[in-house]
């Protein structure tokens, strides 16, 4: 069923729609350039979506606090914009995530710094399982981005721009899988995986391959 409440349609973009029955919402393709105010639930009695979909439109920021209100919220898709920044208080609410998607983010033309991620930028994600973040054009991550992630399954940061420290994610010890191919690294030491215990699955080289030096780790899969 398609929820668009007419009094508000000013508000909800046409383009969105809710599927009671899931709790679903999507946005995706909408052609928006910020999150619409409406998918706050408190405005106009709609249920608090599991999943929201923003997908393939035109943000550029996530700012402080914009899923606050979004309580039940389990998946956020917000894939194929164009966002440069993500705010360290952009994702305060309750902990009830499970898959974050950030991947392609149309970000060649940005002239510098293509994508932030501040201190601390997901520490409301203790129950975070994925986290896409490839096809950006990442520079930089800051030590602590990824300190909260305590349940952390499968991190990907594939065709970024990385090539200086690792340690940002490398000590987020409940990875199974963690992708790093089509970086800038040239090579990487041997000891950046001593705190993954139970990493499965790395993926690090790409078409220039990287080396790691001085020892041998689990399944290394070349892209």
């Amino acid at each position: 069923m398609v929820a668009i409440l007419t009094a508000v349609e000013t508000f909800f973009p046409s383009m969105c729609q809710c599927d009671d029955s899931l709790l679903e919402t999507s946005c995706s393709g909408s052609k928006l350039d910020s999150v619409p105010i409406l998918l706050n639930p408190s405005f106009a009695g709609l249920a608090s979506p599991t999943v929201l979909d923003i997908s393939a439109n035109r943000l550029t920021r996530l700012t402080d606090d914009l899923f606050a209100e979004l309580p039940s919220l389990f998946t956020l898709i917000l894939s194929g914009n164009k966002i440069q920044t993500v705010a360290s208080g952009a994702f305060n609410s309750p902990r009830k995530r499970h898959t974050l998607r950030l991947e392609d983010n149309n970000l060649g033309n940005v002239p510098t710094a293509a994508l932030t991620l501040e201190d601390g930028a997901f520490r409301h994600f203790a129950r975070l399982r994925l986290l896409a973040l490839n096809d950006n054009a990442i520079d930089r991550v800051d030590p602590l981005a990824f300190d909260s992630l305590v349940s952390l399954d499968a991190l990907d940061l594939s065709n970024n721009r990385l090539d200086g420290p690792i340690e940002a994610f490398t000590t987020v010890s409940p990875l199974t899988h963690l992708d790093l191919s089509g970086n800038m690294w040239r090579h990487l030491p041997a000891n950046f995986l001593s705190g993954l215990l139970r990493l499965q699955t790395l993926i690090v080289f790409s078409q220039d391959a990287a080396t790691i030096t001085n020892g041998s780790v689990v399944s290394i899969i070349a892209s």
